[in-house]
C-alpha cells in the first residue's frame, strides 16, 4: 500500500510505500517452510528543477527490516539512493 502526495504546483512529490507478508510459506509439496512475518517501508521524494529534469532521493527498507522474501534468500538492507533524472 502506498501514498503519493504532490505539491508545489505538482513539481514536488513525496511517496510512502509499505509492503509485507504475514503467515507466508515457501517451498513445494512436503518441503514447506514458514517465513517470518515482515513489513518494509520505503520513502521517496523528488522535485522538478526544469521541464525535463528532476532531483530525487529514495530510502529503501528505511527501518532496516531483516527478512526473507523466499526461504534462504535474504532481502537487501536499508539503502539510500539520490540523483538527477533527465528526460530527453
Amino acid at each position: 500500500a502506498g501514498i503519493d502526495y504532490r505539491f508545489w504546483e505538482e513539481r514536488a512529490r513525496i511517496a510512502l510505500d509499505v509492503r509485507g507478508a504475514a503467515e507466508a510459506e515457501d517451498g513445494f509439496y512436503i518441503f514447506r517452510a514458514k517465513l517470518d512475518d515482515f513489513a518494509v517501508v520505503d520513502l521517496a521524494a523528488s522535485v522538478d528543477i526544469a521541464e525535463n529534469a528532476s532531483v530525487f532521493v529514495r530510502g529503501a527498507n528505511i527501518f532496516d527490516e531483516q527478512y526473507q522474501p523466499a526461504s534462504g534468500y535474504a532481502a537487501a538492507d536499508a539503502a539510500i539512493y539520490a540523483g538527477i533524472r533527465a528526460r530527453y
